[in-house]
């Protein structure tokens, strides 16, 4: 019981992770773009952006990376105990 509650959890934490960034970055991926060797930084769209929005980007992109792994494991559990 415990175990299946700590899998939601998890997999809830993931799919909020997920939505976050869609909230955050509605145009990502984030690059760099431009002439200027990296200083400018550019969405899906062309839209323009700050390097504290790239770098909070990157950040979000290794979260998801890291923490998907989990909520795959997390729903299999689920799925398997119910």
């Amino acid at each position: 019981m415990k175990k299946t509650i700590l899998a939601k959890f998890v997999l809830y934490g993931c799919i909020a992770l997920l939505v976050a960034g869609f909230i955050f970055f509605p145009d990502s991926p984030i690059k760099p773009c431009g002439s200027l060797g990296g200083t400018q930084f550019c969405g899906r769209y062309g839209a323009p952006h700050s390097i504290d929005d790239y770098e909070n980007f990157k950040i979000w992109e290794k979260f998801l990376f890291l923490a998907w792994p989990f909520g795959i494991f997390s729903a299999y559990y689920i799925k398997k105990n119910s």
